[in-house]
């Protein structure tokens, strides 16, 4: 079987979750290739597998992506009508984060629903989610897949006391933490207000590059210059992602709009307590994983809700998380399983 997948492995230093899957199923026999036009118009494959095509609605300019759009259709048109292929779409996000242009958006799920042969969703609450949204997907093949964890990943061999003293964090300090890009989506300035009517004792640290320089310097202010929280404007490297989570007693996302989260599964890869926005596509993860290790926020992020998650995370006897559901040769081998689903139905 032969998969051209966007992107398959050119991501893979932001986001490791498409490189992690794709590597597994070529292990397992599968022949993967990086989307191209040119494969795509002169390649042989069997399907095509595609991943954040609403990525090409982040741009502030309505026109460049309305022409992105006008070519992907062609594309997709390309693919399932003159090369007889099938197209399957993961569903990592079911509506834009930012929906600068709306009128752009709608036109773009509406077309996008035409042109896909089968939908992965990595949490089941997500495909409930997207049949209410567009209820003429219920008519696409679906198959909820979980995303792989990505313990064995990244380099995890120091101790919880070890990343305390490379962050210059005192052993009785309770730490919230936020790692990842610095989007307006992901609200981080919220949990900056809620943090600052924590007393001392606490520390929170941010570290991710922020999208552009506004993002950054409303993060500064939202701090105050306030000695408790601590600003890392910087990617953080995959080497340095250890200290970070195991120094952390919890990880905060308090996203505005939150469908998958590999955030959150990163965290908890590394043993990490994860506070999240209640969202319904994530109810199951808190049945999955147990209440010491998800907890959800409704509504807006405070201050009450963080002393209280954390003095839940304090008391609470974790065991050691087991993540056997979501090893990478079991979602690879469902993956592979639904291709050839997807390809029988065809």
């Amino acid at each position: 079987m032969k998969i051209l997948a966007k992107p398959a492995f050119a991501n893979r230093h932001t986001d490791p979750g498409n490189a992690n899957l794709y590597s597994e199923l070529i292990k397992q026999g599968i022949e993967v290739q990086e989307w191209s036009m040119l494969r795509i118009i002169l390649g042989s494959y069997d399907l095509v597998h595609i991943h954040w095509p609403d990525n090409i609605l982040k741009t502030k300019f309505w026109w460049n992506a309305l022409i992105k759009l006008s070519l992907l259709m062609m594309v997709l048109v390309w693919i399932r009508f003159f090369r007889r292929r099938s197209v399957i779409w993961t569903a990592h996000n079911i509506e834009s984060h930012e929906n600068w242009h709306p009128r752009t958006e709608k036109l773009f799920w509406d077309q996008l629903t035409k042109h896909i042969d089968g939908i992965l969703v990595h949490e089941i609450g997500i495909g409930k989610r997207l049949h209410l949204l567009r209820p003429q997907l219920k008519l696409v093949r679906m198959k909820t897949i979980p995303l792989a964890h990505f313990r064995g990943h990244y380099p995890c061999d120091i101790s919880r006391q070890e990343a305390r003293e490379r962050l210059g964090i005192k052993n009785d300090e309770f730490v919230y933490g936020f790692l990842g890009q610095l989007r307006p989506y992901k609200n981080v300035n919220s949990l900056i207000k809620a943090f600052l009517g924590l007393p001392e004792g606490n520390r929170l640290i941010i570290a991710g590059n922020p999208i552009d320089k506004a993002m950054q310097e409303s993060l500064k202010k939202a701090a105050q210059g306030n000695k408790q929280i601590e600003l890392h404007f910087e990617f953080v490297e995959d080497t340095d992602l250890q200290a970070f989570y195991k120094a952390f007693d919890l990880v905060v996302l308090p996203f505005s709009q939150i469908t998958n989260s590999g955030s959150a599964l990163l965290a908890l890869s590394f043993g990490c307590p994860v506070l999240m926005a209640d969202s319904p596509t994530l109810l199951n993860m808190q049945v999955e994983f147990g209440e010491e290790y998800v907890s959800f926020f409704k509504h807006t992020l405070d201050t009450a809700t963080l002393t209280a998650t954390a003095n839940r995370v304090a008391v609470s006897k974790r065991n050691f998380l087991d993540l056997s559901q979501r090893e990478i040769t079991t979602v690879a081998q469902k993956t592979i399983q639904f291709y050839r689903d997807v390809l029988k139905a065809s």
